[in-house]
């Protein structure tokens, strides 16, 4: 007998029932976990695309930058040269 039951049949039923429930419990879960799983590899998907965009524009940035200093570099050691003359 169940706790729920006050006669055979009704404990036979619920007892049914119960299992009923803890296989919808049971498919509820694995929906959950699949859902997070799928959220979660979205996120990384994003996280990591981001992370590519900023490693792209930083190394372009970084190009940038050394072309700018060699250039006031020659530039400065082309005006030291004029003024030396």
């Amino acid at each position: 007998m169940t706790k729920y039951s006050y006669s055979q049949n009704n404990g036979l039923f619920l007892s049914a029932l119960h299992v009923a429930q803890d296989t919808l419990m049971r498919n509820r879960n694995k929906f959950n976990n699949r859902m997070t799983r799928i959220i979660l590899l979205i996120s990384f998907l994003f996280l990591f695309g981001r992370f590519i965009y900023s490693s792209i524009g930083a190394w372009y940035h970084h190009q940038d930058k050394k072309e700018q200093n060699q250039q006031s570099q020659q530039s400065s050691q082309s005006v030291e040269r004029d003024n030396a003359l």
